[in-house]
């Protein structure tokens, strides 16, 4: 990549690290997760001048063949819009990436509504405030 001045490098890490729910304990996903993130961002400033774009993509539980039955329906319990992700539609952010000329040191958060909802959590609602 460096040697033809361009390309893209995209992780995958995890929005555990963007927003942590009190639902699910998970210190070492979030630690690791977050070391990626950070990492995604320095990266893309020293690779800046080769013009190699550096990204990620954060999901969270996405349905595979390694979650199965009650597991995956336990899954959709602690999400928020009840629903879990699939393999193509953490394709589909990568894509969108690596479509990109402009877009580098960015963690997207490709985890339908799960990220906004731990958010929101931490915040007391308006009403409580006035």
């Amino acid at each position: 990549m460096s040697a033809n001045r361009q390309g893209h490098i995209v992780s995958i890490t995890a929005s555990i690290a963007v927003g942590p729910s009190v639902k699910v304990p998970a210190l070492l996903p979030s630690l690791l997760a977050g070391g990626i993130h950070h990492a995604t961002r320095s990266l893309a400033i020293e690779l800046a001048s080769h013009n190699v774009k550096v990204n990620a993509v954060a999901p969270p539980i996405i349905n595979t063949s390694s979650h199965a039955g009650e597991t995956l329906e336990s899954f959709k319990g602690l999400a928020p819009g009840g629903t879990i992700g699939t393999a193509q539609q953490i394709v589909d952010a990568v894509l969108h990436l690596t479509d990109s000329e402009f877009a580098t040191g960015v963690v997207i958060p490709a985890d339908g509504i799960s990220t906004s909802a731990a958010s929101a959590s931490l915040v007391a609602p308006m009403h409580v405030l006035s």
